[in-house]
């Protein structure tokens, strides 16, 4: 699943996801598949 399926399937949702497929460019690491393993449903405040 790529970044913008998951928005759509997981709207104003914080997701947990496990990365199916990546790359390096340079220093920063593109991440091309995931898979959702989690959602949150509430976040704890420091």
């Amino acid at each position: 699943m790529r970044w913008s399926e998951v928005r759509q399937h997981f709207p104003e949702c914080c997701v947990l996801v496990e990365v199916i497929k990546s790359e390096t460019r340079g220093k920063e690491r593109i991440i091309e598949e995931m898979s959702v393993i989690g959602v949150i449903t509430e976040m704890q405040h420091g």
